[in-house]
């Protein structure tokens, strides 16, 4: 009987204060054990609407059972409240020499993040401050995923968190994947599984064979971001998303398919960008820097922003710059050189092998050439030599050979499947990728720089059915 009555207590608390709900642990049990108490619903579903027609059933049983004291348990409700909203006020009460009552809010508009406020009398202002609380209350409680991205995304512009470009790469996602969908405008408290598996379910439809795998994995991160600082920063109750979103399974033949052999440039393609590099474009720095980037797998924006104090004791180069945008007040991007990484692992000291130390040389010497006196190994008009301009080169250089066009990224992935295909161990492989993890090489830049004749005679080759049968 006692068990029942604190069950009823527990509900009836929560119909009247319904922030009681998200705060009493014990509360979803308390329900359950009421309704199989009084109605023997043993399968009776977990989430509970404070006013539907089980929770109206059970305090109009209180009522007519007696056991409910209807405005005792308001009184009660309300002093619970009260209780519960001053402990989150951290500032002092006190009281001024002209009799007033003041005490300071938090206001994020103000100098010191704080706003005075007075009353005349004490419990005047106790009656502001549970108001002021509560009202936060509300509002965190119905914050909408949307808003929720908005606020995570200027924290991590504001502490630095992360790199300008993912800060502008999320926001172009969000738009494209999560404006005007439902689940952006919903309280992120309310979300539950079932609606973050629709919502992929619905975009893979949606975009099925126009995005890659790349591109779906920054969608699950943005939601899991979305809600870890739901969850950490503005302590709002919601579900926890990281083991959901891992074992989410997309339907086969989801994603948009890579064209294997554009990935990387085959031997003979290789072959020939370095004789006509020698014999027509040895002066140019940024076709030159195009051998470089082949022979060390060093990122477009790692290139351009060298210096010649980065190359240690002429065989170690340590990458430790990038070219990266950064926001105008206009709210345009502009390229910039930053003195960190993409990321930390990325800064690093690598070998350089024998033609890496060769084609480093002939960089110097283009630099004293062109009477280069500014702090980049290459640079044009005193400036370092833009993102947009090597990749323009490279395409149009691939155009001169007559073969498929790649950007500059290209480069690294065949600098790192030749490490590969030549049995360098992973470990060394991973350290000159600068990759915080080997599976990150092995998934994303393993790519066959071998013609196709070339497999097919490895693969006879290896093949002894082939020999039994001739025989």
């Amino acid at each position: 009987m006692l068990k029942v009555k604190r069950c009823l207590y527990n509900i009836c608390l929560a119909f009247f204060d319904p922030s009681f709900f998200s705060k009493d642990r014990w509360f979803h049990r308390d329900f359950i054990t009421f309704m199989r108490t009084t109605k023997g619903g043993e399968g009776m579903e977990q989430e509970i609407d404070l006013y539907s027609e089980e929770v109206s059933e059970a305090l109009k049983l209180g009522i007519a059972n007696g056991k409910i004291n209807l405005d005792a348990l308001k009184h009660d409700a309300e002093i619970n409240k009260q209780e519960r909203m001053l402990k989150k006020h951290k500032h002092e009460i006190w009281k001024g020499a002209d009799g007033n009552w003041y005490t300071f809010v938090p206001d994020d508009t103000k100098p010191k993040n704080r706003r005075k406020v007075k009353r005349r009398e004490r419990e005047s202002l106790i009656e502001y401050l549970v108001q002021f609380y509560s009202s936060i209350d509300d509002d965190k409680r119905n914050i909408t995923f949307e808003k929720v991205y908005r606020e995570w995304q200027e924290y991590s512009e504001n502490m630095q968190l992360v790199r300008t470009s993912t800060i502008i790469r999320r926001d172009n996602d969000f738009t494209k994947f999560f404006d005007g969908k439902k689940l952006s405008q919903m309280p992120i408290r309310s979300i539950n599984e079932s609606h973050i598996l629709i919502f992929l379910d619905q975009m893979i439809q949606e975009y099925k064979g126009k995005i890659g795998v790349k591109a779906f994995g920054n969608v699950k991160s943005i939601i899991a971001g979305v809600f870890q600082y739901a969850k950490i920063y503005l302590r709002v109750e919601c579900m926890l998303v990281k083991e959901l979103l891992a074992t989410y399974k997309a339907p086969i033949n989801s994603f948009k398919k890579i064209n294997r052999e554009n990935q990387v440039f085959m031997d003979d393609e290789v072959d020939m960008m370095v004789s006509i590099i020698k014999e027509k474009y040895w002066t140019s720095a940024r076709h030159v820097a195009f051998l470089f980037m082949l022979t060390t797998g060093l990122r477009v924006g790692e290139m351009v922003a060298l210096k010649t104090t980065d190359f240690i004791m002429g065989n170690k180069l340590h990458v430790q710059r990038s070219v990266t945008k950064e926001k105008q007040p206009d709210g345009t991007t502009i390229r910039v050189v930053s003195e960190t990484t993409k990321t930390d692992s990325s800064n690093a000291i690598i070998y350089l092998s024998k033609e890496a130390i060769l084609i480093y040389e002939q960089l110097k010497k283009i630099r004293l050439l062109n009477g280069d006196a500014c702090e980049w190994l290459m640079s044009e008009d005193g400036e370092f030599i833009s993102i947009k301009k090597m990749d323009k080169t490279l395409r149009k250089l691939c155009d001169e050979l007559g073969i498929p066009e790649r950007g500059c990224h290209t480069l690294r992935k065949t600098y790192c499947s030749y490490l590969l295909e030549l049995d360098v161990s992973e470990k060394i492989v991973q350290k000159q990728m600068r990759h915080a993890s080997i599976q990150t090489t092995q998934n994303h830049y393993y790519f066959s720089t071998r013609q196709e004749r070339e497999v097919r005679k490895e693969i006879d080759r290896s093949s002894r059915i082939i020999e039994a049968l001739g025989s």
